[in-house]
């Protein structure tokens, strides 16, 4: 079975690639071949067949106007005086650049005869738009894993978001107007997922996703998810219900192997660990990799939370987001009485005793495994996911948090309202993969 993973984003490649080499070694059947927009991606995805996506724009004119225009500064002012005109040629020229790949695409999957294709979603403006049309005519069937929480809200800190304002530019007030269904209001403010040339340009293209904000909502076949409480936010989000699919997180697959295994000796023992203290493991926020601070007032919050965890006097370990540094943060270890972690957090979290993070996806891991968590919510970030669960402690005082953390260390809570939220007899039984497989194999039938 032939199967074309589209990769796209860089960030999404490791995940990805994980995915890929867990189905690989779980069903010999299967046959990857990975669609990447540059050579430099290569060795991201080796040993697996790769269809390098050629380079099409090569048009002068399309060229000064995504590039040089927006580069110069007279030449953009030029552009916001003549915004609308602006726009217009733009999308021109977009939707002829999506109909050049779309018959330079359709040549290759012609001749290679795909049987599914999995995507990182269905409301992008690349190469991914492409695919999605190509795929409806050669009737290949499309999924989106499941690879980290998302939503509306989470969305509106991207740059590339239109919010309609008293002064906005005519074609950007039509497009609210006319299109009161993409719109989406958010402490009374109102925003548009796409700027005006793209749109206009999918819509011609004819792969407009119906409302934007939530993957399922443009061509793709096959959305999967995580959980209940997941099923149920994409349903009131107009996601249709026959799309959704219940499978799991990968990292589900990671942790259950892992806690079925018998592993803190093996931590205790290698990071020389005090076996009668409890285990503190805290995922420190990226809020310096991902511009939510400022340099100094990151490392401000990562010496207090560490100086905070350390104060409890039993064992802490540190996890680091993959776009974080192992090097720029080795100085905790001297500094305080911590360990860094060698291994991914999905491998270690088993062998806590308390779990703090900033609201992300991995929050939701330790309900699945019945550790008490804490989120780090000082960070003005968005979080309302997590509302509905029982069990967890919103701390947003810092000086509350080490009580915070005494507290969570010295109680057992009941889980099971979570657990059920969290769809753990479900998706908490090591067979993340397996259904993933059998997925794919009944797309082909």
């Amino acid at each position: 079975m032939k199967i074309l993973v589209h990769s796209s984003m860089k960030q999404r490649t490791r995940v990805q690639l994980d995915l890929v080499k867990m189905l690989s070694s779980y069903n010999k059947n299967l046959d990857f071949y990975f669609l990447i927009d540059s050579e430099s991606m290569i060795k991201d995805v080796m040993p697996y067949k790769v269809i390098l996506l050629e380079k099409l724009r090569n048009n002068w004119f399309f060229n000064f106007f995504f590039t040089e225009i927006r580069q110069t500064f007279l030449l953009r002012l030029i552009r916001r005086t003549f915004y609308s005109v602006s726009v217009l040629i733009e999308a021109i020229f977009l939707y002829h650049e999506l109909k050049k790949y779309y018959h330079w695409l359709l040549v290759r999957f012609k001749k290679e005869r795909f049987d599914a294709i999995i995507l990182n979603g269905d409301r992008h403006g690349n190469t991914e738009a492409v695919i999605l049309k190509i795929a409806k005519k050669l009737n290949i069937k499309s999924i989106c894993p499941y690879y980290c929480l998302s939503d509306d809200v989470s969305l509106i800190s991207n740059s590339y978001l239109l919010q309609l304002k008293f002064y906005s530019p005519l074609i950007v007030k039509l497009l609210f107007f006319l299109y009161k269904d993409h719109v989406f209001t958010y402490q009374s403010k109102k925003y548009f997922y796409y700027t005006p040339n793209i749109f206009l340009a999918l819509k011609w293209f004819g792969v407009l996703s119906k409302y934007p904000w939530y993957i399922g909502n443009g061509l793709v076949d096959v959305v999967c998810i995580d959980s209940l409480m997941t099923f149920n936010r994409y349903k009131e989000n107009r996601v249709p219900e026959e799309k959704l699919k219940i499978i799991g997180d990968i990292n589900h697959q990671i942790l259950y192997e892992s806690s079925k295994n018998n592993i803190k000796q093996h931590y205790i023992d290698k990071y020389d660990l005090n076996p009668k203290n409890k285990i503190i493991m805290c995922a420190l926020p990226q809020l310096l990799e991902q511009k939510t601070l400022s340099k100094k007032e990151h490392w401000e919050e990562i010496n207090f939370l560490v100086d905070t965890c350390c104060k409890s006097k039993e064992s802490v370990l540190l996890s680091l987001h993959p776009k974080m540094q192992f090097e720029e943060y080795r100085f905790l270890e001297k500094k305080y009485k911590c360990i860094i972690l060698k291994e991914s957090l999905a491998e270690s979290l088993p062998i806590a005793d308390l779990f703090l993070s900033i609201n992300s996806s991995t929050m939701i891991w330790p309900f699945y495994l019945g550790i008490n968590s804490i989120i780090l919510d000082y960070y003005n970030l968005y979080g309302a996911w997590f509302n509905s669960l029982d069990n967890i402690t919103f701390s947003k005082n810092k000086n509350k948090l080490l009580d915070e953390i005494k507290k969570n260390l010295n109680i057992k809570k009941d889980f099971k309202s979570d657990w059920m939220k969290l769809s753990k007899d479900k998706v908490f039984d090591g067979k993340v993969i397996q259904r993933y497989s059998d997925l794919l194999e009944n797309l082909k039938t």
